[in-house]
């Protein structure tokens, strides 16, 4: 898995050259200078269906300060059984609390209509989605995805990167995993 995680993301990272050597040509009247901008926005779009999309939020998500104001004024815990039903492995209590730093039996008890989670769950819920979009996209598909998050990682002096997620640091180190192998700085 490394040598073709380390080939993948080679090719990945040649494909994107020739892509954003290419995109500076006219796309319906204005030229792509910021190809960084629309992949932000691609990660954001997904970090956020995956917490029930629009749909989920009082008002409209458009920014990463929308998703900062709703966070500090409390997360739907609705948006934590989204993502729990459709992210395989959180439907481990372990899993959910080492991704989210919620338990099951919290998650029943604020089932309520109203109930919110804390500035710090929203947080880590937020994250665990952004990392999640990441790592569907550096593997190509959900369910690898979510195997990698369980199973211990070279890089990760052998740590299960869901093991490393309660923490900021240890959320960064998964975060840059995830670029290495998606440039093939991996091996």
């Amino acid at each position: 898995m490394d040598y073709v995680g380390c080939i993948i993301g080679a090719r990945r990272f040649r494909a994107e050259i020739m892509v954003a050597e290419s995109t500076m040509d006219v796309i319906n009247g204005t030229e792509v200078r910021d190809a960084v901008a629309l992949a932000t926005q691609d990660f954001f779009l997904r970090a956020l269906a995956y917490l029930g999309g629009q749909d989920a939020f009082a008002r409209p998500v458009n920014s990463l300060l929308d998703v900062h104001d709703i966070i500090v004024a409390g997360l739907s815990i609705s948006s934590i059984k989204f993502l729990q039903k459709n992210i395989g492995i959180l439907r481990n209590p372990v899993f959910l609390k080492k991704a989210v730093g919620i338990s099951l039996r919290m998650t029943h008890r604020k089932a309520t209509p109203n109930r919110v989670l804390t500035v710090t769950q929203g947080g880590r819920a937020w994250k665990f989605a952004g990392l999640m979009a990441k790592a569907t996209d550096v593997f190509g598909n959900q369910h690898i995805a979510e195997q990698w998050f369980v199973e211990p990682a070279v890089g990760l002096d052998h740590h299960c990167p869901i093991d490393l997620l309660s923490t900021l640091p240890g959320s960064q180190l998964v975060e840059e995993m995830l670029n290495r192998i998606d440039y093939g700085v991996y091996c």
